[in-house]
């Protein structure tokens, strides 16, 4: 059995496990001679490779697409749309599958992953699901490079964790982060003394306050 639940702006892998645990007490009331083995059987499937993940997603499922003009390409990247699409196809899509890679479909996505995870206090081991992602180009009608990239299991959350440390709050303010808890009448007014105001001064007296004192209690790290 798998559960699933919305847990808002947290990952929320300790409130799904307390979900589950009511669940269980609930289910052995109909089924007093039910074994209770773990509340986790490792179908979430929470920090190993797994099809589940990439087939039905876990946490939040994202497509990201660009468009690189054709000069880029050829001046920037000193290569070809033709060849960068020849290159994505034998390399990340068909060497992978030979390979028998699970969400693998990619040059080195976990790369990324990793370090905006750590930089914004997400649970770095979580990068093996999360790195799920497929990249595929195509060539537009005018010539220019169509990418679009595919990531279906990303467990990310604002809140709980290290989000509330001070170097990932810093970071949170910067990518323009938000989280429907306590802190965010701090984000909201960051946010406005930039918008509206321009007051900088303000601004900064914002953000000095939440590196010295995060506006939200510690929590338990996720699961």
């Amino acid at each position: 059995m798998r559960f699933k639940s919305v847990t808002g702006d947290a990952m929320g892998m300790n409130m799904v496990s307390k979900g589950v645990e009511k669940a269980v007490q609930v289910f052995s009331q109909y089924f007093p001679n039910m074994s209770v083995l773990s509340l986790s059987g490792n179908f979430c499937t929470d920090k190993k490779p797994s099809a589940v993940n990439w087939l039905e997603g876990r946490g939040k499922s994202v497509v990201a697409e660009a468009t690189i003009k054709h000069e880029i390409v050829t001046k920037v990247l000193k290569t070809t749309v033709e060849a960068l699409i020849h290159l994505n196809i034998n390399k990340n899509l068909v060497g992978s599958a030979m390979a028998g890679s699970i969400g693998g479909f990619n040059a080195h996505a976990s790369n990324i992953v990793t370090a905006i995870f750590i930089a914004t206090g997400q649970d770095p081991a979580q990068n093996v699901e999360s790195s799920n992602c497929i990249v595929q180009m195509e060539a537009e009608p005018n010539g220019d490079l169509y990418i679009s990239t595919t990531m279906p299991s990303i467990e990310v959350g604002t809140v709980g964790g290290g989000t509330h440390l001070p170097a990932q709050v810093s970071l949170s303010l910067s990518l323009s982060l938000s989280s429907s808890s306590s802190s965010s009448s701090f984000f909201l007014s960051f946010r406005r003394s930039l918008a509206i105001n321009d007051n900088r001064a303000h601004a900064s007296r914002c953000l000095e306050s939440a590196v010295q004192t995060p506006s939200r209690p510690e929590t338990t790290p996720p699961s």
